[in-house]
């Protein structure tokens, strides 16, 4: 059996579209496959996004709806730039009682760099009668934050009729 030329011809050509088809069918699904690689990701990104997006409005609506028990927390802790204010806060404390109060050292030490607080060390020389001083401990102890007498130290003095004292405060304060 001999095919005309003809034939062979029309078979070659059927032959060669059919395979150009074909590569181009294949070329397609590839574009699709990567196309679909790409969707996937974008939406990845999309939904990590919303995830974070949606964690972020829980925290912020934590912070909202705890405001006041945070205030409170953060009112037992001197505020980073308070370091002036407790200390004439201090002062003033000793001046209500009648305390000849001066302030003889302050020190802030920080153990851990990472951590959110640091502790303010303060030495308190006081001067006033047995009750005044008495006074003045306590109400030192009960300022609204976490103050700790660390050493207290008190000494009659016979000619002024008087208590003299130093105290050393540990106070925690917040860092920067």
């Amino acid at each position: 059996m001999f095919y005309s030329s003809n034939t062979k011809k029309i078979l070659f050509v059927a032959l060669i579209l059919n395979v150009l088809v074909w590569s181009a069918f294949i070329y397609t699904l590839l574009q699709i496959k990567a196309e679909q690689n790409r969707v996937k990701l974008l939406l990845s990104e999309v939904n990590s996004n919303a995830a974070k997006e949606e964690n972020f409005k829980k925290i912020k609506n934590f912070l909202q709806e705890n405001s006041i028990l945070i205030s409170e927390v953060d009112s037992y802790f001197v505020s980073s730039d308070g370091v002036v204010s407790f200390i004439e806060k201090l002062e003033s404390l000793g001046r209500s009682f009648g305390l000849g109060t001066v302030i003889e050292s302050v020190m802030v030490n920080s153990q851990n760099k990472t951590d959110f607080k640091e502790e303010l060390r303060i030495t308190v020389r006081v001067n006033g009668s047995w009750t005044n001083v008495m006074n003045f401990v306590a109400s030192a102890e009960n300022l609204p934050y976490k103050v700790t007498i660390q050493r207290i130290n008190l000494a009659r003095d016979e000619e002024a009729k008087n208590w003299r004292g130093a105290l050393d405060l540990r106070v925690l304060k917040l860092k920067q």
